[in-house]
């Protein structure tokens, strides 16, 4: 699989908008190709239909190329109609190395250890309750949802893939953010693609 990010950077609201805009308008044109697309690892913005940042995954890598770079959305702000600024930029770029939480997790450990709280005597005996250790990023979770280890220990891996995709979208905005602040001038006034209005047309 292919990783493309898309980014609103440090943008408002709006950006984040267009975010979501440019990954649906993806979706489209990918499905017409006849090309496995899927939107990935979400980062949810201020609003509902705002994505902070997103991935989309392909089967194939020159398909979206072009879709690459600064992305202009022309339009008035759906959450600020007294607002002057038109002008929202966004970026995409490709992912050269990216986990995705739809994949297998690798270097964890369970660590299976007495329940406490509530349950009387039975959970203070059995070692329903699990660690989960991930050395690598240093994160680790004590899980003791349910009686049964089988389970806390799959709510314990559900928690560490959530966190460590976090992390990672953390980090590729912020080293997105930093290309945007380095090259604003330039992409601002050469964009790969524009859209505008509500609708998101093309021009």
């Amino acid at each position: 699989m292919f990783y493309y990010l898309i980014s609103a950077g440090e943008g408002p609201a709006e950006c984040q908008r267009a975010v979501y805009l440019y990954s649906q308008k993806i979706i489209q044109f990918l499905v017409l190709q006849d090309t496995l697309a899927e939107v990935r690892d979400i980062y949810s913005g201020d609003y509902p239909e705002c994505y902070k940042s997103c991935v989309i995954a392909t089967n194939k890598s020159a398909v979206l190329e072009s879709w690459c770079g600064s992305i202009l959305w022309k339009s008035k702000s759906p959450f600020r109609p007294h607002h002057k600024r038109q002008n929202w930029f966004i970026s995409m770029s490709p992912v050269d190395s990216f986990t995705s939480q739809s994949e297998p997790l690798v270097g964890y450990y369970f660590e299976p250890h007495k329940s406490s709280g509530p349950g009387g005597q039975h959970v203070n005996k059995t070692m329903s309750a699990v660690r989960i250790v991930h050395p690598a990023s240093g994160l680790s979770f004590n899980v003791s949802d349910s009686r049964s280890q089988h389970k806390n220990k799959q709510i314990a891996l559900d928690r560490l893939k959530t966190a460590l995709a976090e992390l990672q979208i953390q980090a590729l905005m912020k080293s997105e953010a930093q290309k945007r602040l380095q090259h604003c001038t330039l992409e601002r006034g050469n964009p790969t693609r524009r859209f505008k209005g509500a609708q998101f047309m093309a021009y």
